[in-house]
């Protein structure tokens, strides 16, 4: 392949993913209901911490950065597009199979149109979720050099996090239904990424297991710089390597998957 094609190619990518920017940023009706989840959600924690926060003194952690951590950590999770569903649709109905024929490799065209939606939610979500962080504390605990970190490595997650779902969406060339896998996923953010708990405060066996994990480095490790414990080049290093996990999975997944096709005749 020669680095005109190449470029070719990135070309229609990212005009995949401007299409798909822009198709999300239209729906106006499912950003403001994303909006309101995720509002009630930081409300119902900085209720939820302001009583239970003084019970973890040896942490150290004040309630309103565990609130500005949250909505960290919720701002990443709530802009992953549901890219499993697509495939699983796209399979079930025979679409993928169409698509086959197109000049783009189908899982790097429906990654970039699952990056555009996340780039779009992201930078919705960002505005509401400062501006809900700042109203439930009074407070803001990021200084500008975090701010700076935060933001590329968060969309870095948003992106880890987008390929393993594609990922777990290839699954259905094999298992007729991926929603089980991605539940299991789900709930991995959820206790080894410290979604809504801080890794601070979990036992000490339980937080070695869950930094090794690439639910810690999409959550947590973006999370942690509301606590004042970021640290920047370990979190990229980390973010950086499951990325690079996650598209081998994918391309393997996907290579596996199209041998399949053929050997059950299209």
């Amino acid at each position: 392949m020669t680095f005109s094609s190449i470029a070719r190619s990135a070309r229609k990518l990212v005009a995949v993913g401007r299409i798909a920017a822009r198709h999300r940023l239209s729906q106006r009706a499912a950003a403001i209901g994303r909006i309101g989840m995720y509002g009630v959600l930081l409300f119902v924690f900085s209720r939820l911490w302001s009583v239970i926060g003084e019970g973890y003194p040896s942490a150290r952690v004040s309630a309103e950065r565990v609130i500005w951590y949250i909505a960290i950590t919720e701002w990443i999770v709530l802009s992953v597009p549901m890219v499993h569903d697509e495939v699983q649709d796209e399979l079930r109905s025979g679409d993928l199979v169409y698509r086959l024929t197109r000049p783009l490799a189908y899982p790097w065209a429906k990654l970039a149109e699952g990056f555009g939606h996340l780039f779009a939610r992201m930078g919705i979500h960002a505005i509401a979720g400062v501006g809900f962080a700042f109203a439930y504390t009074g407070t803001m605990v990021l200084d500008a050099r975090a701010i700076a970190w935060v933001v590329p490595l968060s969309v870095l997650a948003g992106m880890v996090a987008t390929t393993f779902t594609l990922a777990i969406g290839l699954t259905s060339f094999w298992i007729h239904d991926c929603r089980p896998v991605q539940w299991v996923w789900q709930k991995g953010l959820f206790l080894l990424g410290g979604l809504l708990v801080p890794l601070e405060l979990y036992p000490e066996w339980l937080r070695a297991i869950a930094v090794w994990s690439p639910f810690a480095a999409i959550l947590h490790g973006c999370g942690s710089f509301a606590l004042g414990a970021g640290e920047p080049v370990l979190v990229a290093l980390r973010l950086f390597a499951w990325f690079a996990v996650a598209l081998a999975v994918v391309a393997c997944m996907y290579r596996h998957g199209l041998r399949r096709i053929d050997a059950g005749g299209g």
